[in-house]
């Protein structure tokens, strides 16, 4: 991987994870990096490129109501991801500490979506990320995660759309600029590539050292971020981190024809009913017809609801 160095400048380096026959795929970013103290950094994994809102503060404390966050266009999808976690080393041995993803992690507002990491040239663009949070997770404490709300431009790519309501499109990984990363085993720090330790550079990723005879369980050697700037976040087939999915499509009502009649209609018998359970119910359905967005999930359910209601009433 090469960096195209011009003088009187501060030469970053680049980790854009692809084969050395895709990289005039990625020129501009040579061009970026040779300007700039920054590293760019991208999380899908190294391999063959193949075409994933709740209010919470560091404490996990949430807020008392649901924001709006835009008005909603049915010429899009609206997509909630987990776009990175804290504290635990990516496939390619990137790790963000609690305090400086959460320091940095709104900097993955109005950023664009891409596939694949073509961020190179900004009609690539798939739509953009219009709001993020953090998440403070209460099934593994150790490890807070960031969510992202992504507005994708329907027309733009019918296929991209179709695969990720299908579901056979579900990662996503994010790209980053990084300004210097320390290695875990000897606490090297790298603003460029030609800084690396040797720990980095010949075994990232391993569970022993054999420079320094060091076993560094369970995370192995990986690089702790900093100066950190989220600048894209791209759907891949297989991303470095796991955990970096689509959590849930959200869509607006208007783009399900006469469901808000039906759910109005069936609402309203329920809630006439003298069954408690059923006034509950018959609430819950009016709610979400008159909800500016609501999620597919919950769409689901309530249509189960009201095919169950009509067919007795049938």
């Amino acid at each position: 991987m090469s960096l195209t160095k011009q003088p009187n400048v501060v030469t970053g380096r680049i980790v854009d994870h692809c084969k050395a026959s895709d990289l005039n795929n990625h020129k501009s970013f040579n061009k970026f990096a040779s300007g700039t103290k920054y590293m760019i950094k991208q999380a899908e994994e190294e391999q063959e490129e193949k075409e994933t809102v709740q209010k919470e503060d560091i404490k996990g404390d949430k807020k008392e109501n649901y924001e709006k966050i835009t008005e909603v266009d049915p010429e899009f999808v609206y997509v909630r991801v987990r776009a990175v976690t804290a504290n635990v080393p990516n496939n390619n041995g990137d790790l963000f500490e609690r305090e400086e993803l959460y320091r940095t992690y709104q900097t993955f507002v109005n950023q664009r979506v891409f596939k694949n990491h073509k961020s190179d040239d900004v009609t690539n663009a798939q739509g953009k990320i219009i709001d993020a949070i953090w998440v403070e997770n209460p099934e593994d404490q150790d490890h807070p995660y960031v969510e992202c709300l992504l507005e994708i431009d329907r027309k733009k790519d019918p296929d991209l759309v179709r695969g990720i309501e299908k579901s056979y499109i579900t990662d996503v990984s994010m790209g980053c600029r990084v300004e210097y990363s320390v290695c875990s085993c000897c606490g090297n720090k790298a603003h460029t590539e030609e800084q690396y330790c040797d720990c980095v550079k010949k075994h990232k990723g391993q569970k022993f050292c054999p420079i320094h005879k060091k076993s560094l369980k369970p995370n192995g050697i990986y690089e702790s971020n900093f100066g950190v700037e989220f600048f894209e976040l791209s759907f891949v087939t297989d991303g470095a981190d796991r955990d970096a999915v689509i959590k849930e499509i959200v869509a607006s009502n208007a783009m399900f024809g006469d469901i808000n009649e039906r759910l109005n209609k069936v609402g309203q018998i329920l809630v006439d009913s003298p069954n408690v359970m059923f006034q509950d119910c018959g609430i819950c359905l009016k709610r979400i017809a008159s909800s500016d967005v609501i999620s597919t999930k919950d769409m689901e359910i309530a249509e189960k609801v009201m095919n169950l209601i009509e067919s007795f009433i049938d």
